[in-house]
């Protein structure tokens, strides 16, 4: 993962990320490969779409991008 991460950040134009929930280690992995893109997928239905879209938001609009969750 190293040469994806710091020395080779932005290498990478989409990351993709099946994941059941959005955990904190779902955005550290993000942000240490350092897509140009990242697109999280396979959510859960109990997933809070509008709170975690405000959370993503919030994040992404610092340094780092994410896609927002389609309904």
């Amino acid at each position: 993962m190293s040469s994806i991460s710091k020395s080779g950040a932005g290498q990478l134009d989409l990351l993709i990320l099946e994941t059941n929930t959005l955990h904190g280690k779902t955005l550290d992995a993000v942000k240490r490969i350092s897509p140009k893109r990242a697109l999280l997928i396979g959510m859960r239905h109990e997933f809070e779409h509008y709170r975690e879209n405000q959370n993503l938001a919030e994040w992404s609009s610092s340094k780092y991008r994410i896609s927002e969750i389609e309904e």
